[in-house]
């Protein structure tokens, strides 16, 4: 789970939702949405994607997912927050 981040301090989706979006020049209505991995040790966290998701879609933007397709540098075990040597995926 991300780091709560109080005043002065705020998530990047919400400073990215409430300053950049709208100010963004309309040459598209799509956004590229970059995901890649899977938690908050090697990727994308799920919280953070969706609410970075709905911010895109509430001012109006398309979102338009992708994913590298090529192995993960390395593996992370979740439980412990090591990485898992020779894992590959």
């Amino acid at each position: 789970m991300s780091p709560k981040m109080g005043p002065p301090f705020e998530s990047f989706t919400s400073w990215f939702s409430r300053f950049a979006l709208p100010f963004l020049p309309r040459f598209s209505d799509k956004i590229a949405v970059v995901l890649s991995g899977c938690g908050v040790y090697d990727g994308a966290e799920v919280h953070e994607s969706a609410a970075a998701l709905a911010a895109i879609t509430r001012q109006g933007f398309q979102p338009v997912i992708f994913a590298p397709d090529k192995q993960q540098a390395h593996v992370v075990d979740h439980n412990s927050g090591q990485e898992q040597a020779g894992e590959k995926r």
